[in-house]
């Protein structure tokens, strides 16, 4: 089902323990004042391990199985009917779409590359909600210069009802690619279509609104089987609340990257790129690479778990110009990977 995971993590993935999976998130996630409760979830295997000092994640695993495509859309309809006034944004083709529940459940499709202003987001939703109720939804989002999209629905049994598209949008062919997989999964969540038909690269991410607290679920990088969860306070830090998943979600996989280098894996170290043009190279290798190929990505890229001796110097991420401290981030574009300040790759620059 997952077919987006590459190889390794897939092998990796399939040795760990229930203590090892565990460890995971142990590694990764500490107490916070804006954090309730962590958790990590794989939705193949069906394991969990949770984080926290409130009630856990636990009601919200279900919902990830939901809303990422593996489970059969019972936990979201028993949200849905008991809390109809909860917004939930997704995080679709890298653009927020606005999952407004009602009699006619509304999608509305934003163009915003991410989350971080929520007020102003939970601001336009209750404008929306407003429209909804009173049948005026199409008018309001055709007057909003952000919205590109947006699709009308009816819950059972799902069809298209109404939609307006921006005129001359770039996102448009985007858009058409992802809306079958879109309503494919509104459809599950509704029970007119089976779980099967779910495309499982639609939804990346999850936040749900409860009004005095947030709920994000978010997919791993390069191993969408796995989904991390947060719970946090909103009278906290509203805006970080995406951005708290978003760096979980880095956290996991480094750490997964980390485990599969230990292992041995054999990636190119040598030849070190002496001139311009072999730097090149290289990264036109990497340039036509699928965005979903770890595998390929590490091997190319000859990384190491350890600093590698150089003629005159160690070198390792820590001092490479495109090493980013803060967020132990690769910030090279072809390579945008999170690192380890003592890891190694060929494409190491001073």
């Amino acid at each position: 089902m997952h077919k987006r995971s590459t190889d390794e993590v897939q092998r990796l993935l399939s040795r760990l323990d229930a203590t090892e999976f565990a460890a995971l998130l142990d590694n990764v996630a500490g107490p916070s004042e804006d954090v309730i409760s962590v958790g990590l979830v794989d939705l193949v295997a069906d394991r969990e391990a949770a984080l926290g000092d409130g009630a856990g994640p636990k009601p919200l695993l279900a919902l990830a199985h939901d809303l990422c495509g593996a489970g059969d859309g019972a936990a979201m309809r028993a949200l849905l009917a008991e809390h109809p006034a909860f917004s939930l944004w997704l995080d679709v083709a890298g653009h927020t779409v606005l999952m407004l529940p009602g009699p006619r459940l509304a999608l509305v499709a934003l163009r915003l590359s991410s989350r971080s202003d929520l007020r102003r987001l939970r601001k336009m939703c209750e404008e929306l909600r407003r429209r909804q109720r009173d049948g005026t939804l199409l008018a309001a989002v055709q007057d909003m210069a952000i919205v590109d999209r947006v699709w009308c629905l009816d819950s059972a049994p799902i069809r298209v009802r109404d939609r307006a598209v921006a005129k001359g949008s770039p996102l448009q062919a985007r858009w058409r690619e992802a809306e079958p997989g879109l309503l494919a999964l509104v459809g599950q969540i509704f029970g007119s279509e089976a779980s099967s038909a779910i495309s499982e690269s639609v939804v990346d991410g999850v936040l749900l609104d409860e009004g005095d607290r947030y709920h994000e679920m978010r997919r791993i990088p390069f191993a969408p089987q796995l989904v991390v969860t947060l719970e946090a306070e909103a009278l906290g830090g509203e805006a970080s609340v995406w951005r708290l998943a978003r760096n979980l979600a880095q956290d996991v996989l480094r750490e997964l990257i980390g485990k599969i280098l230990a292992t041995g894996m054999e990636t190119l170290q040598q030849p070190f790129p002496q001139t311009d043009i072999e730097f090149e190279d290289i990264l036109g290798r990497l340039r036509q690479l699928s965005g979903k190929d770890l595998d390929e990505r590490l091997r190319i890229g000859g990384f190491a778990d350890h600093p590698v001796e150089g003629d005159d110097r160690s070198m390792r991420c820590r001092e490479c110009i495109y090493f980013l401290p803060h967020r132990r981030w690769c910030d090279l574009p072809e390579l945008p990977l999170p690192v380890e300040a003592d890891w190694y790759c060929r494409l190491w620059k001073l």
